[in-house]
């Protein structure tokens, strides 16, 4: 969980111990927690890889100023708490990061506020990144989700502020969009992918109106459980 007491505060990773086999139950898991800067934003989740290693989506509010897109970095902790790597992303992402496998590796996917998808390998080095079109001015509404076509190969979904999900396809060494498509109102959060339907919840009239749940098939086989 990452902590942060006030705006003038470093933020804090910290791990607690939640295993009866691991006593004492409920304390601090590290030594002392991981010292994220002044970058943590409220929507920062951490998630985990399969070796252990902890992603946290940061961003950098030390020069907000309105309109203005604030950069950040995608940071990386070991499963013992130590801090491995800090990729500087260009414009900063507000919503965590997705993993998936592919080619025997993680492969982590990001979406930031600068219309762009990024995927990185698990030693923060850049696969490749894309600019979805039609983008300018609008931010990604919830994280990617991962699914595999019929090849066996990683399709990401993306929804975005301009009331489009793209689909993009991970080609080893760039993305590929495969088609950009709207589900009838204004994409609200994180999609949802089972038995190759694709679910997004979607606010119609605005803010405080109608929220609806639309789905619609796409070509995936099952994603990995």
């Amino acid at each position: 969980l990452i902590t942060r007491s006030d705006p003038f505060t470093s933020a804090k990773l910290m791990a607690v111990k939640t295993k009866p086999d691991q006593p004492p139950v409920g304390q601090s898991a590290w030594a002392q927690p991981v010292d994220l800067g002044f970058e943590a934003f409220d929507t920062s989740t951490p998630v985990v890889g399969s070796d252990g290693t902890i992603y946290v989506n940061t961003v950098n509010t030390a020069n907000q100023q309105a309109f203005v897109q604030m950069p950040g970095h995608l940071q990386a902790i070991s499963p013992e708490g130590q801090l491995k790597w800090r990729t500087p992303l260009a414009v900063a992402s507000f919503f965590p990061p997705i993993i998936s496998r592919q080619g025997g590796e993680d492969v982590i996917y990001t979406s930031t506020e600068g219309a762009k998808l990024h995927a990185l390998r698990a030693d923060g080095t850049e696969k490749w990144q894309i600019s979805l079109p039609g983008t300018v001015g609008e931010g990604p509404t919830g994280s990617p989700t991962v699914g595999l076509d019929l090849a066996g190969e990683n399709v990401v979904y993306v929804p975005w502020g301009n009331g489009l999900i793209y689909a993009v396809k991970d080609q080893g060494n760039s993305g590929k969009i495969l088609w950009a498509q709207a589900p009838g109102g204004k994409n609200n959060r994180t999609l949802l992918l089972k038995d190759g339907v694709l679910y997004a919840t979607t606010l119609d009239g605005g803010e405080g109106q109608w929220v609806q749940v639309r789905s619609f098939k796409v070509n995936t086989a099952n994603p990995p459980a």
